[in-house]
């Protein structure tokens, strides 16, 4: 499991999913990801969460299992699932300090 903790929420990548938990630890909600390639659906495992500083939205990145591929998902704190991205430059992502870039890194550097 990998925890990412800032202020209030905690956001974890467990069992495949992202997970959002209260600062004293209870879960808020969980997705499991999914993703289309080629008119086929494949699971998409889920490692490396992270929380913008002031808890209102997460990202997180996940690896489309079979095609190697690398997704972002973007939420805010309700679970709502803003955008996703399929990219295959990613295997770490960061969100700037002021909370106005998404970096995704591996090969080469993508801002979002």
């Amino acid at each position: 499991m990998f925890l990412f903790l800032r202020w209030r929420y905690i956001a974890a990548a467990c069992n495949s999913e992202v997970c959002l938990f209260s600062r004293d630890g209870n879960l808020i909600w969980s997705y499991r990801g999914a993703a289309e390639v080629d008119g086929e659906l494949h699971d998409v495992f889920i490692y490396s969460p992270s929380i913008f500083s002031d808890g209102e939205y997460i990202a997180a990145l996940g690896v489309i299992k079979i095609k190697n591929r690398a997704i972002i998902y973007f939420f805010d704190k309700n679970s709502n699932l803003l955008w996703e991205n399929k990219t295959v430059c990613a295997n770490s992502l960061h969100i700037s300090l002021n909370g106005e870039y998404i970096i995704a890194t591996g090969k080469g550097i993508c801002f979002l």
